[in-house]
C-alpha cells in the first residue's frame, strides 16, 4: 500500500509543505521500498510500500521544533558510532588472524561465478543452467558442490 502526496509545484514531486499545531512548517516526503523477504524467509512475490513522513529540512527546524538531541545524546550517539566502528575493525582483524578474510570478486573465486551468472540472467536472454554453464567455462571455474558423482556408484 502506498501513501500518496499531493506534487506542490513549489516543492518539487514527493514533497509538500504543511504546517504543524503551532504553525511551523514542515516538509512531508514520501517513501517507497520493495521488500524481498520478511522475518528471514523469502517472500514469494516482492512486496511493494511506501508511504510519508514529515521531515526537516535545516538545523534550525530542528531547534524549532525543540527535537534537537541533548549534549548527552550526541556524546552517546558519537561513542556508539567510533564503539561500531572499532568492534568492526577487531571483528575483522581477528578473522583475518585465524585466516577468514571477507570475499570479494578478487579473492573468491565463487563470488565471481555468482556476480557473472546474475549479469547473464539480467540480459534475459539465458536460463540459469544455462547462465552457470556459461559462467564457469568462460572463468574456467567449477562451481563448489558440482563435482561429478561418478564415485557414488559404489
Amino acid at each position: 500500500m502506498s501513501l500518496l502526496v499531493d506534487v506542490d509545484a513549489n516543492n518539487g514531486p514527493g514533497r509538500t509543505r504543511s504546517d504543524d499545531k503551532q504553525g511551523r512548517t514542515m516538509v512531508t516526503k514520501t517513501f517507497k521500498s520493495t521488500a524481498l523477504a520478511a522475518y528471514k524467509k523469502k517472500l514469494d512475490t516482492p512486496l511493494k510500500y511506501g508511504g510519508d513522513y514529515q521531515a526537516f529540512e535545516n538545523i534550525g527546524e530542528v531547534r524549532a521544533q525543540n527535537s534537537y538531541p541533548s549534549d548527552k545524546d550526541v556524546v552517546k550517539f558519537l561513542n556508539a558510532k567510533a564503539k561500531a566502528k572499532a568492534r568492526a575493525a577487531a571483528m575483522t582483524a581477528a578473522l583475518e588472524a585465524i585466516g577468514i578474510v571477507k570475499p570479494t570478486l578478487e579473492n573468491d573465486d565463487q563470488m565471481k561465478l555468482r556476480e557473472f551468472v546474475k549479469v547473464l540472467l539480467s540480459s534475459k536472454k539465458y536460463t540459469e543452467e544455462d547462465a552457470r554453464t556459461l559462467a564457469a567455462t568462460t572463468l574456467g571455474i567449477a562451481w563448489e558442490g558440482d563435482e561429478d558423482d561418478e564415485d557414488d556408484d559404489e
